[in-house]
């Protein structure tokens, strides 16, 4: 849509502080590896990207068990130090 043409989450991206978790189907019909890519690259905090290869825009569908190998070894990467009473480390 041309309403949104210019229209971006850089600023955004640029704030967040927190951990990011990038997951994404190299093989997604509906947004190309640039999307991951920029949000690694804009994110004011660390940031592991995870391309899964072969995979489209549900890999968390088609390769349940990869998405969760995935999500746990992020976790298990988060320092527990400085985390608050929610377990939260923002």
């Amino acid at each position: 849509s041309p309403v949104f043409a210019d229209w971006t989450l850089d600023a955004a991206l640029a704030q967040l502080r927190c951990p990011v978790l990038a997951i994404h189907g190299e093989a997604d019909d509906y947004g190309s590896t640039a999307h991951p890519l920029r949000l690694a690259e804009r994110a004011g905090g660390p940031v592991v990207l995870r391309l899964m290869a072969g995979e489209g825009h549900f890999p968390h569908r088609s390769d349940e068990a990869g998405t969760v190998a995935a999500v746990a070894e992020f976790l298990a990467g988060l320092p527990v130090e400085g985390r608050n009473r929610t377990g939260a480390i923002c």
